[in-house]
């Protein structure tokens, strides 16, 4: 079994790489608690959670608890990053496993409108 089998297996859910999803999950806003907003890109998608490049050094991201939504403010994810890898020195890759006491229905419709 090689590597991406494996990864496959602890995930549980295929992530669908951000040209494979409607252009809804494509750009995102990502908010921070204490009010700032920032614009990201998808990475990928799964119905467990999501990753995300965001234009800020990783050394910068010191709130954990965001809300992640769409620019039509169609659904509203509120939860914490899990994830924070810098790509260089003014982008970081995060990452959002979902809790279960987000509301996904919407989300979840959007992810597997268009994919695959």
């Amino acid at each position: 079994m090689n590597e991406n089998s494996n990864k496959q297996e602890r995930r549980g859910t295929q992530r669908i790489p951000a040209q494979d999803l409607p252009k809804t999950l494509r750009t995102l806003f990502l908010q921070f608690s204490e009010g700032e907003e920032y614009p990201v890109k998808t990475i990928d998608a799964s119905s467990n959670g999501i990753a995300l490049l965001v234009k800020l050094p990783v050394f910068s991201i010191k709130d954990f608890n965001i809300t992640l939504k769409p620019k039509d403010d169609s659904f509203e994810i509120v939860d914490e990053l899990v994830y924070i890898k810098p790509i260089d020195s003014q982008s970081s890759r995060v990452s959002i496993k979902f809790s279960h006491s987000n509301d996904l229905s919407k989300y979840n419709t959007l992810l597997t409108k268009n994919s695959f």
